[in-house]
């Protein structure tokens, strides 16, 4: 969770290297399948960098507000807090580990509106 520019990690500093090190190793194995692992593999420093990003534009309040009405419509639409949020979106759900890229995204429309939201192209 990244609130402002501060990553708020739930676990232990071995456990958030461990994390890391098996994102790399994914990335490494999508590129040996010649896909875009920049694009579709997870890198959750990446990820929370651009929720970074997104702060910047609100104030604390107002984003937060945003943020969770987000979170409800994702929860309303797929049972989970970021498959459809616009706020994970943005930030590329595929670097977050919302999405895979070998699982089909549920529902179907999701798709592409992931691939091109608020400007935000990858």
């Amino acid at each position: 969770m990244t609130i402002g520019d501060y990553l708020l990690y739930p676990g232990s500093p071995s456990k958030l290297q461990s994390d890391l090190d098996a994102e790399a190793l994914e990335r490494a194995r999508l590129r040996q399948r010649g896909i875009d692992s920049a694009t579709f593999g997870p890198d959750l420093l990446e990820h929370e960098a651009r929720h970074s990003d997104q702060w910047k534009h609100f104030d604390p309040g107002t984003f937060l507000v945003l943020y969770f009405s987000g979170t409800a419509l994702s929860y309303l639409i797929t049972r989970t807090d970021g498959k459809a949020n616009p706020w994970e979106i943005g930030a590329n759900p595929y670097k977050g580990g919302y999405w895979t890229y070998d699982k089909p995204l549920t529902p179907g429309w999701l798709k592409p509106v992931g691939n091109c939201m608020i400007g935000l192209c990858w």
